[in-house]
């Protein structure tokens, strides 16, 4: 049966998310796909990062139904590979002014990374490649049904949404294969060093 993802394995073990490389249904509304995300997570893999890449749409929202085959295959997956962390990528409208926006949570839940040094190590190492680098607004992954949040409360590995703005790519102001360097040069952070106690629980 055709799920409408897939998921490629590596010897890494900080994972790739991209839910939204195909268009999605959310409340019965068709949504734009977010394409260059496909392209990006599987350059990563070919790093040796596993990745998850949605397909197909199946009138569904990978990053919003709170019942979901590709969330329910991610979390199997993270528990037997032993994945340390998970980097859910999206991408902002050209319209928004932030280039890149991280999604830890927000104030109405726990840090999604296990601690807030690991959220200022990941501002810092984006603001040396982006002007405008935002947390939490204007996209938080507060919401139960988010990839980072649910996989947060479901596998206790720290989780982020990073949004890179769509107008990087437009007008020509990044490469794909650039931002696959900045993302494989940020995975470090999300190594080994979480805090359980700090971890939605």
């Amino acid at each position: 049966m055709d799920k409408g993802h897939i998921i490629l394995n590596g010897c890494k073990k900080i994972m790739f998310s991209a839910p939204h490389a195909v268009e999605q249904t959310r409340d019965g509304k068709i949504k734009f796909a977010e394409k260059e995300t496909a392209e990006i997570a599987l350059k990563l893999n070919s790093l040796g990062y596993p990745c998850i890449i949605k397909t197909k749409n199946v009138n569904d929202d990978a990053n919003f139904d709170l019942v979901s085959d590709y969330k329910n295959d991610l979390v199997e997956f993270i528990k037997e590979n032993k994945i340390q962390g998970i980097i859910d990528l999206h991408q902002l409208s050209p319209l928004r002014e932030q280039l890149i926006c991280l999604g830890t949570g927000g104030e109405e839940c726990l840090n999604l990374l296990g601690s807030h040094d690991k959220e200022k190590k990941l501002q810092e190492h984006f603001k040396t490649f982006f002007n405008n680098v935002s947390v939490n607004n204007p996209f938080a992954a507060k919401g139960d049904g988010t990839i980072s949040r649910y996989i947060s409360n479901k596998c206790h590995v720290p989780c982020v949404q990073v949004e890179i703005n769509s107008k990087l790519f437009l007008e020509n102001n990044v490469s794909i294969e650039e931002i696959v360097k900045i993302l494989d040069k940020s995975t470090y952070i999300l190594e080994n060093i979480h805090n359980e106690k700090d971890l939605i629980s």
